[in-house]
């Protein structure tokens, strides 16, 4: 099972794809959440409302997993797990930055707008402790 690389992980983690980030609820059982994310200097960051579910579930329990992979071919995924902290710390330049490399400077900015003037924004900040990971081989073969 051929892994990737350091270097195509950064590359694979600086692409708008869509990830599922999954916390725990209070009585343990999994909350996955699709979700948008920005990784910088080896840690995701994401953005949501302090209300949010992943956000109360954060607060009490820091354990997380991260996923994204590939919908077509050639495949790839990343598996990570880490711990996660939350922070108001510079959410609205993530905010914007992040809607901007998912949607484009108009739209992105419009959206990050609509975002920030709709309350309580935080920072998830996660700090990978495992990463597994997994890529097709050039010719096709796994």
């Amino acid at each position: 099972m051929p892994k990737m690389t350091q270097a195509s992980i950064d590359d694979y983690l600086s692409c708008p794809n869509i990830a599922n980030l999954v916390t725990l609820r209070e009585d343990g059982s999994p909350h996955v959440a699709p979700i948008w994310y920005q990784f910088q200097s080896g840690q995701l960051f994401i953005v949501c409302q302090k209300s949010s579910v992943k956000a109360q579930n954060i607060e009490k329990d820091s354990r997380v997993a991260f996923s994204v992979a590939t919908p077509s071919e050639p495949y790839r995924y990343l598996l990570i797990e880490g711990i996660a902290s939350l922070t108001s710390e510079d959410a609205e330049k993530l905010t914007l930055g992040i809607s901007i490399h998912y949607l484009g400077t108009e739209r992105g900015a419009d959206f990050a707008k609509n975002i920030l003037s709709s309350g309580k924004t935080i920072v998830i900040t996660i700090i990978p402790h495992k990463i597994i990971s997994w890529e097709e081989e050039a010719n096709g073969s796994t």
